[in-house]
């Protein structure tokens, strides 16, 4: 019971992290930030590594990328 609970509870906050990263890019675009489309390429990486990325390092990007 307690396993489930860490894993759900580390779930949400996975969750969490990635809508707030995902918040953060899309306002980078839409201030222009970044001038370029990405290539195919480019975005498969951008899919898998917000798949597998760690709490640890979102928590770090959020918190350098925050304004």
């Amino acid at each position: 019971m307690v396993q489930t609970l860490k894993k759900n509870t580390y779930i949400s906050m996975n969750d969490k992290l990635k809508k707030e990263l995902k918040e953060l890019i899309g306002n980078e675009i839409m201030t222009n930030i970044i001038q370029e489309d990405m290539t195919p390429t480019m975005a498969e990486v951008y899919c898998w590594g917000l798949e597998n990325i760690s709490q640890k390092e979102m928590k770090r990007i959020i918190k350098v990328h925050k304004k």
